[in-house]
């Protein structure tokens, strides 16, 4: 069995798996560029090829910051939630971390969240620091992907 992919409705076609012997599916860890229009070909030497009969999207892989992510004061020792958005799936897990400096240093505060579903995560933070600040923001990165990260787009307070 073989898989090939492509892009652009069917124009052009890339290898996915190769020729091999197949139960009748594969774990693919989708990479390359995003598509709108992509297709997907499956075939076997003693079969004839089958083709997605619609096109279908890739996306880029993404997380937003949603929570805090407004000019909001925390009071330390209050538990809030930090909220993201995301498109990897309900097994991801992310890493959380928070700048009390506007972004010049970073400091752990959960490693290896869950996410709460397919496309969202959230954790309950009890809110800690020994000085009150106005220039927090918060990170959120993939546990299996560096690069795959946000920060909160506006600065918080913690008193």
């Amino acid at each position: 069995m073989s898989s090939v992919l492509s892009r652009n409705g069917g124009s052009s076609w890339e290898t996915v798996l190769a020729s091999t012997p197949n139960s009748g599916s594969f774990s693919w860890l989708i990479s390359g560029s995003s598509a709108s229009s992509a297709r997907l070909r499956i075939s076997s030497n003693e079969y004839a090829a089958s083709v997605t009969s619609m096109n279908f999207a890739l996306a880029a892989p993404s997380v937003t910051v949603t929570a805090p992510n407004t000019a909001v004061t925390w009071t330390r020792g209050s538990i809030r939630s930090i909220t993201w958005s995301h498109n990897q799936g309900a097994s991801a897990k992310w890493n959380i971390e928070i700048s009390r400096n506007k972004g010049s240093t970073w400091s752990s505060i959960a490693t290896q969240v869950a996410s709460s579903s397919a496309t969202a995560g959230s954790y309950s933070w009890t809110t800690s620091g020994s000085a009150a600040t106005n220039s927090c923001l918060i990170r959120v990165t993939s546990s299996s992907n560096s690069a795959l990260k946000d920060v909160s787009d506006v600065a918080f307070s913690i008193k």
